[in-house]
């Protein structure tokens, strides 16, 4: 954002006062830094939402110009964050379950996109785990067995 005087000369200079102001102006928006070099404010904000982000920025009391607008993705996998369920509460030795894996970013946003490197494994005597399909939405499937009855985890 660039500063301009009321005459449309380009502001070269800004105090602490003026980076105060503009940061409280943004409201509902935590900003990470506001930064005043050769003319221009730089306003540095980290979404932790996904979808259409826009703001209208005011200094002074006064609306800016033009409105900043993006789309926000979600960021990279976060393995802390990933969820897997079975298709089944209840699954019966020797026949097929279904482990279904969803992807999520740090700040809890479902991955949209496949193509990350999944590996599943289970525990327990006889447990297999064939077959993980990337369904390219951030979704992962894998065809699960066990042998014998008892309690196996999937990790």
């Amino acid at each position: 954002m660039q500063l301009r005087d009321e005459f449309d000369n380009v502001i070269s200079s800004a105090s602490l006062e003026d980076e105060e102001q503009l940061t409280s102006s943004v409201k509902g928006l935590t900003l990470d830094s506001v930064t005043f070099v050769d003319g221009l404010f730089r306003i540095v904000y980290t979404p932790k939402t996904v979808g259409i982000f826009s703001a209208d920025v005011m200094y002074g009391g006064y609306l800016t110009t033009g409105t900043v607008a993006a789309v926000i993705s979600p960021g990279p996998m976060s393995p802390a964050h990933t969820s897997a369920s079975l298709n089944s509460a209840a699954v019966i030795a020797g026949r097929n379950a279904i482990i279904r894996l969803q992807t999520y970013d740090a700040y809890g946003n479902a991955q949209t996109e496949g193509g990350a490197t999944v590996a599943l494994t289970t525990t327990g005597a006889g447990s297999t785990v064939e077959d993980v399909q990337d369904k390219e939405t951030g979704t992962y499937l894998a065809n699960s067995m066990a042998e014998v009855a008892g309690e196996y985890t999937a990790t």
